[in-house]
């Protein structure tokens, strides 16, 4: 196995790549999605307010939150623009449609950890013959929702998540399930 690739492949599973296209500026200060009759008019326009909201329905932070990972995504893709402050994401989310987020029972989350597995006493071990620890992989398949197992399976540590995926599946009814969630193992 190479050791190396894997420590970079698990580190990858981390980072965060925002690609917001080349024309951002161009998009960011554009008023032609809203123009208002009366009133003063729309500063950012719905893909600005859309983006904020999709982060925060992402990643749970409070709307003042919301500004500062907004602002910290600009930062890191090197543009300089204004961002929309927490009363105007609050006003402005009534008008906008935001994508559905899985919910209960349309989605299942699979991932699995190593176990091991010990007997009575070490002496038990030794005396059996066994000179080495056990370990087996345990495979879950959890609702987020309701954070119920809904599916798992045990297999030999030899075994990868991506052999173990279509057994585990077998152990649950997928009926209501629409969207299954994994890591890079799958």
């Amino acid at each position: 196995m190479d050791w190396k690739k894997y420590n970079h492949e698990l580190a990858n599973r981390g980072s965060i790549t925002v690609y917001l296209g080349d024309d951002l500026a161009a998009r960011w200060a554009s008023n032609e999605s809203a123009t208002a009759d009366r009133g003063r008019p729309v500063v950012y326009p719905d893909q600005v307010i859309l983006l904020g909201l999709l982060l925060q329905q992402i990643y749970r932070p409070a709307l003042r939150q919301t500004v500062g990972l907004i602002r910290s995504v600009l930062k890191l893709s090197g543009v300089a623009l204004a961002v929309p402050d927490p009363s105007t994401l609050c006003r402005r989310r009534r008008h906008l449609i935001l994508p559905h987020w899985p919910k209960a029972g349309g989605c299942i989350v699979i991932d699995s950890t190593g176990l091991q597995i010990r007997g009575p006493t070490p002496g038990l071990r030794l005396s059996m013959g066994q000179n080495r620890r056990t370990y087996r992989k345990i495979h879950l398949g959890v609702d987020p929702a309701s954070s119920l197992v809904v599916a798992g399976l045990v297999t030999p540590c030899q075994t990868r998540d991506s052999e173990a995926f279509d057994p585990l599946l077998a152990t649950t009814d997928l009926s209501a399930a629409r969207e299954v969630i994994g890591d890079g193992g799958l």
